[in-house]
């Protein structure tokens, strides 16, 4: 677990979680009753998920600008010795305050997850579902050559008009 752990945390992106998870779920169900000890196991994997994803939050965006050489793309460009020393460092650097600027960026990471809640509240109960009428007019806008059909509205002014917006 620990080279798997090492070895997603090198990479461009967080990929830590998915062994991290493995292990959660096959400590769940390794046991055919629940047991003080099944529930402490969970309990420290989900507290390690916990610790890397708040000490990634709180890394990436310089670990990434490190992995890329400052390139901008996502791409390793540093040997995997120094994106270990580079991982060393912040470990060690890593002190509460750094902590709680992670844990604070996991949450608003997360936190996206109302707006989906609040436009699955909002349709249909206050503004009607379109039975595909919007994806089907974008459609049939991308499809209609200008030349053909001269009179086609601009992606604008459909936009607009599906908002409410005159103008």
């Amino acid at each position: 677990m620990t080279f798997e752990i090492l070895s997603g945390l090198t990479g461009f992106f967080a990929d830590f979680r998915g062994p991290v998870l493995i292990l959660a779920l096959a400590a769940l169900v390794a046991r055919p009753s629940l047991r003080f000890s099944s529930i402490a196991t969970v309990t420290s994997v989900a507290v390690v998920i916990l610790l890397l994803a708040t000490f990634w939050s709180a890394i990436k965006i310089d670990y990434r600008r490190f992995a890329n050489a400052g390139t901008g793309g996502q791409v390793v460009a540093q040997s995997l010795e120094d994106r270990l020393g580079f991982i060393y460092d912040a470990a060690l650097d890593f002190d509460a305050k750094k902590f709680a600027t992670g844990f604070n960026i996991l949450l608003a990471r997360y936190s996206y997850i109302d707006f989906l809640g609040a436009t699955m509240a909002y349709v249909p109960r206050i503004v009607p579902h379109e039975d595909g009428r919007l994806s089907g007019g974008a459609i049939e806008n991308m499809i209609m050559p200008r030349l053909l059909f001269p009179n086609k509205p601009h992606c604008r002014t459909i936009l607009m008009s599906q908002a409410g917006i005159q103008g």
